[in-house]
């Protein structure tokens, strides 16, 4: 019998586990897991604070805290999965990379705009939000 590479107890051989105990082996994977999540959250934070509120135009809200940004999936690419689910799905940061680069970073407020200019909602509510739109950058402009 082989001995645990972590503890020192005897292993199986041929486990499916290599060289560690099936505690250590549950261990290493939860550490593992861990990291590989911490990557992918820290990319995420990273790319909102960066990015900033992308909207055309300029983002009147000024908003710079990553909590208060989002991915907006653009049209014309297809939606692989939520960013914001990308850790509880388990995805690489090669995976997420990926789909970052078909988003752009947006504010709530913003967002929300533009998923109900992108036909989500009511035509009434989507030709109501069009004309506050236009309002706001007659007011700036």
């Amino acid at each position: 019998m082989a001995l645990c590479t972590e503890c020192g107890t005897e292993v199986e051989p041929g486990s499916k586990r290599g060289r560690r105990c099936a505690d250590c082996h549950a261990e290493y994977m939860r550490e593992w897991h861990y990291r590989r999540n911490a990557e992918v959250r820290d990319l995420l934070i990273a790319e909102k604070a960066r990015r900033r509120c992308e909207w055309e135009g300029g983002c009147q809200f000024n908003v710079t805290r990553p909590i208060h940004l989002g991915f907006d999936h653009l049209p014309g690419h297809e939606k692989r999965f939520e960013l914001g689910k990308a850790q509880m799905l388990g995805k690489t940061v090669e995976e997420v990379q990926t789909e970052l680069a078909k988003c752009q970073v947006l504010c709530h407020n913003h967002h929300a705009e533009m998923t109900a200019l992108r036909g989500k909602l009511s035509v009434a509510l989507r030709a109501e939000i069009e004309m506050q739109v236009r309002n706001e950058e007659t007011e700036h402009a």
